[in-house]
């Protein structure tokens, strides 16, 4: 699958496009939620102390470390990126 980016001014990622667009919402230099290409927000992301680190991810209603995404399907969550 190829994707292409489109970026702003400030060289913050604004746009993510593959079968569909994702948008990006930023607070400064923080990108703080993905946006799917019907405007539905899907995840937002807590900054961390650092550039371009992040505290949290906020995905489907649940609350996770950054490093531990959790899928959320109808058979209910399974860890990616955690070996689980």
């Amino acid at each position: 699958m190829t994707a292409s980016y489109g970026y702003d001014a400030a060289d913050r990622r604004m746009s993510k496009t593959t079968t569909s667009t994702t948008r990006f919402l930023h607070a400064g230099s923080d990108e703080i939620a993905e946006y799917s290409s019907a405007a539905c927000c899907w995840r937002r992301y807590v900054p961390g102390p650092g550039a371009d680190e992040r505290a949290a991810m906020i995905d489907s209603g649940s609350l996770t470390p950054p490093n531990t995404a959790i899928k959320i399907s109808a058979h209910g969550p399974s860890g990616l990126g955690d070996g689980g």
